[in-house]
């Protein structure tokens, strides 16, 4: 005979094979069962009947009780869990239970630490229709350790200084909080140009991760310098040919720059002829240069202050 079974729920039935003989004709063997109880307790009765050709009958039975007593259990659920910032919120655990469908869901989260280093529990209770309970323990490790991303960068160029322009600005973002940008500029020295300016934007979140993007621009000058106070060449007086001549020299890239000057006198027939040469060279080895000649002739003669006139008695000193 088959023994009384007792089943979690959804386990498989053992097979039993019923043998049934007639001591004067064949068997017909047949079998059938029913089923009674909810979800939570049920009783599947299951009968095999034996008749001879005679129309004589016998049965056997037996019954298999199935007893949901599991919990829900999760789905590839993780105790521990570290993500970046940009990870959350991360979605709710998901669980399953082998006998109901429906499972219910209690769900109590806490949250400590800042936005740089945050620690979240979560904390399941599941049960399923038949009362059965299991409580899950969930730790999250929330970390923002990535600095932030520039998207975008000004490339390097060339440009002329009298067309200069520092307009250009990066993109860059960060994968949880705002960003900071600290913008210097350097003056560098460049071997393709007269100078060249180096632009660094610092970008850093308030966790202090940072980053750094940079751009060169190099600087041209194909212009020189432009003299201001050169006088006019000619003929001048004696005085004015001696007089101190004040020149200055302005780049439109570097500013002021210094005038050299060098002069050469020569005289010849009574004419005094002096030339000046105005040298100025710019940062980037743009020269200009101005020459200049004064002459004075001349054409008067000496002068010479007599004594006054005096009167004497005979024999008196001169």
């Amino acid at each position: 005979f088959p023994e009384d079974l007792s089943l979690n729920c959804g386990e498989e039935i053992p097979v039993f094979e019923a043998v049934a003989n007639d001591n004067c004709s064949d068997v017909l063997l047949s079998f059938s069962e029913s089923m009674s109880g909810d979800n939570c307790n049920q009783v599947l009765i299951q009968t095999w009947t034996a008749m001879d050709a005679c129309g004589n009958t016998s049965s056997i039975s037996r019954s298999v009780v199935f007893v949901d007593d599991e919990a829900p259990t999760g789905i590839n659920f993780e105790s521990e869990i570290s993500i970046s910032c940009s990870e959350w919120p991360l979605e709710e655990a998901s669980f399953a239970d082998n006998c109901s469908s429906n499972v219910q869901v209690e769900l109590t989260e806490t949250m400590l630490g800042d936005a740089c280093n945050q620690t979240i529990t979560r904390s399941y209770e599941v049960s399923d229709d038949c009362g059965n309970t299991a409580v899950f323990e969930q730790t999250i490790s929330i970390l923002d350790d990535e600095a932030p991303v520039f998207s975008f960068v000004p490339s390097d160029e060339t440009q002329f200084c009298q067309n200069l322009e520092l307009t250009a600005e990066p993109v860059v973002t960060d994968n949880c909080q705002q960003v900071q940008i600290d913008y210097f500029i350097t003056e560098i020295p460049s071997a393709n140009g007269c100078y060249a300016l180096q632009r660094t934007w610092v970008a850093s979140d308030l966790c202090g991760n940072v980053s750094e993007a940079s751009q060169i621009i190099t600087v041209t000058d194909n212009a020189p310098p432009v003299f201001f106070g050169i006088p006019e060449g000619g003929n001048v007086s004696c005085e004015e040919i001696n007089a101190p001549i004040e020149v200055n020299a302005v780049d439109q890239c570097t500013g002021e720059v210094e005038v050299i000057v060098s002069f050469d006198d020569v005289l010849e027939d009574c004419v005094f002829t002096r030339t000046y040469v105005f040298t100025a060279e710019d940062a980037c080895g743009n020269v200009a240069q101005e020459t200049v000649v004064l002459s004075y002739n001349d054409s008067q003669a000496p002068i010479i202050s007599a004594p006054e006139e005096i009167t004497l008695n005979c024999g008196a000193e001169q």
